[in-house]
This record gives C-alpha cells, sequence and structure tokens, in this order.
C-alpha cells in the first residue's frame, strides 16, 4: 500500500479534472442531441406534411376512379341483381309442388279446460290434481288474406305486460318464402317478441298491445284494409313476376344458366364440395343437359 501523501492528491487533481471534462462532453452531448432532434423533426414534418398531401391526392384520384366504375358497371350491377332474383324464383318454382299452405298455427301451453273455461282435474292418489299443461292452438279471429300463393291469419294472443296484456298479430305463409329472413325476391315481415308460440309460420307480423281482447278486435276491423298492405301489394307483384319466370326459362339455355350458378354456389361456398352429394347431383344435370 502506498502511504505518500501526493501519490493521492495527484489523482484527486486527475479525477476532477476528468469529471469536468466529461461534464463538457455530457453539455456537448445534449445540445447535439438537441440540434439533431429539432433538425431532423422539422424533416420529418415536411415529409410528412408531403406524406398526406399525396396520400390526398391519391385518394381522390381512387375515389374519382371508383366512382367512375361504379357508373361503368351499375347496368352490369342492376342486371345481376335482376339475374339473383330470377335464379330465387326458379329455386321457388322447383319447391313450389312442396308448399303447404294451411300447416301453420300459433298455440300456447295450458291446462286443458272444459267448455265453461274450467282446468279438467284428474285424480291421482286419492287427489284432485292439476293435470300436465298441453300444446293448445289459438283459433284466428280473421283471414286476412287467402290465396293460392299466400295466406294471412289473424291472431289474438297473451303478453308480460301490466297492462295492455293482449297481442294482435298476423301469423302467415308464402310460396315465395321458406324461411323468415329477407331473400332475393320480398322484404319479409317477421317480429320478434310475440310471446304466443308459432307453427311454420314464415310470416310474423306483430300489430299492437291492448288491454282487452275486445279493444284489439275492435282495432282490427276499423285497421283491417291498412294491415300488411304494402306487403301483400308487393307480394302480388313478386308472384306476377314469378309467373314471368316460369313462362321465360323452360328453355335449355336457362336451365344450363341456373344449374351452372348451382355448381359455382357448391363450388365456393363448401369445403370438400367434390364429395357433396347435392353438387354431384348438379354435375350430372348439367352433363345429362350438354348430352354427355
Amino acid at each position: 500500500m502506498e502511504l505518500k501523501t501526493q501519490i493521492y492528491k495527484d489523482a484527486k487533481q486527475t479525477q476532477t479534472k476528468i469529471y469536468d471534462l466529461q461534464k463538457v462532453e455530457s453539455e456537448r452531448h445534449d445540445e447535439k442531441k438537441k440540434e439533431i432532434y429539432f433538425k431532423y423533426s422539422k424533416l420529418e414534418r415536411e415529409l410528412n406534411t408531403k406524406k398526406y398531401s399525396e396520400e390526398r391526392k391519391e385518394n381522390s384520384k381512387y375515389e374519382e376512379k371508383k366512382e367512375v366504375f361504379k357508373n361503368q358497371r351499375a347496368d352490369a350491377d342492376i342486371k345481376q341483381q335482376t339475374f339473383k332474383k330470377i335464379i330465387a324464383f326458379m329455386d321457388i318454382l322447383k319447391k313450389e309442388a312442396d308448399f303447404k299452405k294451411n300447416d301453420f298455427g300459433a298455440y300456447i301451453y295450458d291446462y286443458p279446460k272444459n267448455e265453461k273455461g274450467e282446468v279438467i282435474r284428474v285424480i291421482k292418489n286419492n287427489c284432485s290434481c292439476y293435470p300436465e299443461k298441453e300444446k293448445v292452438y289459438l283459433k284466428p279471429i280473421d283471414t286476412l288474406y287467402n290465396d293460392k300463393t299466400l295466406i294471412l291469419k289473424v291472431f289474438i294472443g297473451d303478453n308480460d305486460k301490466p297492462k295492455n296484456k293482449k297481442r294482435l298479430f298476423v301469423l302467415g305463409k308464402s310460396v315465395l318464402i321458406s324461411k323468415h329472413y329477407e331473400n332475393e325476391v320480398i322484404k319479409i315481415p317477421y317480429n320478434y317478441g310475440i310471446k304466443t308460440h308459432e307453427e311454420n309460420a314464415s310470416i310474423r307480423s306483430l300489430l299492437k298491445d291492448f288491454p282487452t281482447e275486445k279493444e284489439a278486435k275492435a282495432y282490427y276491423n276499423k285497421n283491417k284494409i291498412k294491415v300488411l298492405k304494402n306487403f301483400i301489394i308487393e307480394h302480388k307483384n313478386a308472384v306476377a313476376e314469378l309467373e314471368e319466370v316460369r313462362k321465360n326459362t323452360n328453355s335449355k339455355e336457362w336451365k344450363l344458366l341456373y344449374l351452372e350458378t348451382k355448381r359455382d354456389y357448391y363450388i365456393n361456398s363448401y369445403s370438400g364440395y367434390e364429395e357433396n352429394e347435392d353438387y354431384k347431383k348438379v354435375l350430372k344435370q348439367i352433363a345429362d343437359l350438354n348430352g354427355f
């Protein structure tokens, strides 16, 4: 161990000198960092300004092009929508024979009752007990519309409201509608929130709630002509279009186009479509029509 004092005095001076140099360098470094930051921040802002300007110009140009393309294909788009509707009508014609007009209804689960409205009790273990609830069909108060393609019946059922306890609603079926969602042919009236159960109905329209059944009937009798008026008109127009499709799509050309559309549907919608039996049937029908 060195015990000469000068050695440690010299070391302290060296240490202080280096600390001072380091401080100067640190200050220089901080200033340089600020300089670099401001220099490139300015450049970044300038570049970003140019970038956003060019992007706006390009986006504007693209939107103009999109509008041009939209206008150019407008006629083709309309024709394609019409074609989808024709295919939907052809689907309907193929299933038309299976249309069952009167197999729908409204029902609740309730205890069996006699003509006086009293629950028919059952004797069980020497006790007069309530029976099991059973499916009870509601009688419609009216048939709003009825032809070979459409039937609409009006019902009154219960709901859970404290005041307006009676619900006026329409159930129906149409040859144009196989399921209760919007298709290519017609917009379907279908409301949720009807407490009464429905069976096989593809049309389900809630009209209004009332305190009593008498008030519901009075409202319906007064407004019957307005109930689903627009839908009935639209349905008649759609049926007229259906008949037009029936008359004009019996050619080999239309049959092939229909089958090719179905083939493409399976190819684009099903994984492993090659093994799908319906797809195979379509291929066979195409081959038969082409005489292969």
